[in-house]
């Protein structure tokens, strides 16, 4: 999931760790998750931002994908 590599612990943006993810756009990411309340969407991290937004799923919305897995 993108909120895995999300730095909460910045103040100022990228909302990522720039050195192990460089040159990650600043824009949203797809989740796997589904935006709690809205049966059509699904929740998008904004790396400019860092914040999880409702994007709809079905629809011809676009965002970055990232492949990421659990460290264990």
């Amino acid at each position: 999931q993108p909120l895995g590599i999300y730095d909460g612990t910045k103040i100022i943006y990228p909302a990522i760790d720039s050195n192990a993810f460089p040159d990650t756009p600043l824009a949203n990411f797809w989740s796997a998750s589904r935006y709690a309340g809205h049966a059509d969407d699904s929740v998008v991290v904004d790396f400019s931002t860092g914040r999880t937004n409702p994007l709809n799923a079905t629809g011809a919305n676009t965002a970055y994908v990232r492949c990421v897995r659990n460290a264990n």
